[in-house]
This record gives C-alpha cells, structure tokens and sequence, in this order.
C-alpha cells in the first residue's frame, strides 16, 4: 500500500500583506492554490478550491474523471461567488493536485502553481505553466533563461476565474516508494532555480527540505506569498489527519 508522507509550509514573503496561497496536505491527496485578483479576493478563491478539493477525502475510491470534475465543481462555485458579491470581481486561482491512487499519481492542474517529481536524484517539473511564457518557449520564441526577466512573467492564459469553460491538464504517472514529490506556488519557483530546488530535495527529511526552499526563497527577497509541500511516497499506511495551510488553515 503506498500513502504519501507530506510536510509544507505557506509563507506571506518580504513584499505582501496578507497571504493568498492555500494548500491541503493529506496521506492520498495534496494541493496548491495560489489566488489571484487582491488581497481580500486571492483569499477567498484559494481557500473556496481547496475547500472544494478537499471535499473529495471522502470518498473511497477516487480516479482521474473524478478529479477533474471536481476542480471544475470549483470554477463553477467561484462563478458564483462572483455573481453575488461585486468586491469578487476578477478573482480566481491557480490549482495544482496530486492524488495518490494505488501506485499511480494522478495530477490536475491548471495555472502556474507547479508539480515536481524527484526520482533517483533527478528533478523533472511534471506540470506545464499555463502562462504566456510558457507559450513563447513552446514556439522556441524565447529561451527559459530569457523568461526570468520578461515583463510578462506572471500573465496566465489559463487559471480558475469562474468562467465555467476551464478544462485542468490531467496527468496519470507510475509511482514507486522513495519518490518524492514537490507542490509549489509561483512564489517559489520564480526565485529559485531547479538546481537549488534538485539540491534541497536531496536531503533525508520533508521538513529539512522544505525548511531549505522556502529560506532559499527568503534569501531572494520572497517579492510573493510561498507554499512549498514536499511528499515522498511511502509502503505503509498512513492515518494522519489532513492539514491545510495558508488562507485555508483555518478549515477543518
């Protein structure tokens, strides 16, 4: 039986007020949101599509059509959110999930938040950002290094904004006890590059690792909220209680 072993922290960094990120760690079921649209709004989305995801800890036997559904059970609420409070206008937010189902690691996503996978000493990004960056790189328009200092960095072509249309990448993978796996928002990933993040990863415990990225993140000037959760899969059985950080650390 594989479970996963999960440990995060979600940070305000150096430059914001309050934190718009919100995460869900659990022994099947992990995720990263990362809200949009200000301080107030950020919050609410964020904490609404975990709330949402979260939802589905409940049930016994879950697959990638269920998963799927389920993230746009959250753009169907942020709809209407939206509709009955005019200060929500705008708002929505990134989602990233990994569900461990036997040993297969389903992920949905949609945004910039990101999935890694660690195996065997090397680090592969297993999500694609839904940015028009990433767009730019894909046509060979603009190199990786040449996107770290592109006006547009942060422009999302994809994100859940209430828009009932959205349509998260899924993404089935084989999985094995001793991988390890990364959930992160932007926040991260903007600041620290992927031989600091396959260095940090390195180390025997989730807590060290995780402690590691997000002073790596803090020695950079943390400009964003950050959440970092590092799983490693695990043969036992694993009956902690799910956790929620950020914006959602308040939902039990």
């Amino acid at each position: 039986m594989l479970t996963l072993k999960a440990h995060g922290r979600s940070e305000l960094g150096l430059h914001r007020e309050g934190n718009e990120d919100s995460a869900l760690l659990s022994p099947t079921l992990c995720a990263v949101a990362d809200g949009l649209g200000g301080h107030a709004a950020g919050e609410v989305a964020s904490r609404f599509a975990i709330s949402t995801l979260a939802a589905l800890l409940q049930e016994k036997k879950l697959s990638a059509a269920r998963i799927s559904k389920q993230v746009r059970e959250v753009d169907k609420g942020l709809a209407t959110l939206i509709e009955g409070d005019n200060n929500y206008g705008g708002m929505g937010t990134t989602l990233t999930a990994i569900a461990l189902i036997g040993s297969t690691l389903q992920v949905a996503h949609i945004g910039d938040s990101r999935a890694y996978l660690y195996r065997d000493g090397k680090l592969e990004q297993i999500t694609k950002d839904h940015t028009m960056i990433q767009e730019l790189i894909d046509r060979g328009e603009l190199t990786p290094a040449g996107a770290q200092k592109h006006p547009k960095r942060a422009l999302l072509t994809q994100a859940l904004m209430g828009h009932k249309k959205s349509q998260p990448d899924v993404l089935s993978i084989d999985i094995a006890s001793g991988d390890r796996l990364l959930l992160c928002s932007d926040g991260l990933s903007n600041v620290v590059n992927v031989a600091q993040i396959s260095s940090a990863l390195e180390q025997l415990s989730i807590e060290n690792a995780v402690d590691t990225l997000i002073a790596l993140t803090y020695a950079a000037g943390a400009p964003d909220n950050v959440t970092v959760l590092v799983a490693d899969v695990i043969s036992e059985k694993n009956s902690e209680k799910p956790t929620f950080l950020g914006a959602a650390v308040d939902i039990s």
